[in-house]
């Protein structure tokens, strides 16, 4: 099941409809995902019943992803999971640590370099774009660091030759660093942003949860508007 709200692009994170929009739709998902055969109810008690024995009388790994934009939407999913039957078990990807579940957090290396190439190739085919990226696989590669959002995103980028060739270019000048992916994927982006879009932008994570532009154009000192 995918929490996913917002979609990398070249020049942008856009918004897209979420699969999960409530804890019913959560539940709901379960039972249609695992092959429920019978009436889906419309109370929430009955509907945790039953998404709670589809997934222990099928043995069913629960795959959650982008979790953190479930967590700060939806408590009640976190306590669903938390309450799960000994043996059930859950696998999520989220960009922190959920502050509600006993996770075991795992961390995910890069790739090896033959593992980035079998997926740059495989990205490009899909996004249509071989011969642009066979044509610099390696440039693409050496400034993905090998991990697996830097190396689709730096695809994403080969749709326009001229951000591709910048991006390159910005590497062999040293810049940005490599040493973090949120520092690759971004730095290049947020210095074509205006002043005032960056002041809001690094004063985001003073909040718990997504501002209002009311909200967020007090903290940094800008009309709404702006």
């Amino acid at each position: 099941l995918s929490g996913k709200s917002e979609q990398l692009t070249p020049f942008d994170r856009s918004a897209i409809t979420p699969e999960i929009t409530s804890y019913e739709t959560f539940l709901r998902l379960v039972l249609f995902t695992s092959g429920f055969e019978g009436d889906i109810p419309q109370n929430t008690e009955e509907l945790e019943r039953l998404a709670t024995n589809e997934i222990q009388a099928k043995k069913i790994l629960l795959f959650i992803d982008n979790y953190e934009t479930i967590e700060t939407r939806e408590t009640r999913i976190s306590q669903f999971l938390c309450n799960l039957p000994p043996g059930c078990k859950t696998l999520i990807t989220s960009r922190h640590i959920p502050q509600n579940l006993p996770a075991l957090p795992i961390e995910v290396p890069p790739l090896d370099r033959t593992e980035a190439e079998i997926l740059a190739r495989a990205e490009a085919a899909a996004q249509h774009l071989e011969s642009v990226v066979v044509k610099n696989i390696g440039q693409i590669l050496d400034i993905s660091g090998y991990i697996p959002l830097a190396i689709k995103w730096i695809i994403s980028c080969s749709k326009s030759s001229d951000h591709l060739a910048q991006l390159i270019e910005d590497h062999r000048k040293g810049k940005p660093k490599l040493a973090n992916l949120c520092e690759f994927c971004f730095t290049f982006e947020y210095n074509l942003l205006s002043d005032a879009a960056k002041r809001a932008l690094v004063l985001l994570p003073i909040f718990r949860s997504a501002p209002t532009g009311r909200e967020l154009g007090f903290v940094a000192e800008l009309d709404t508007d702006s």
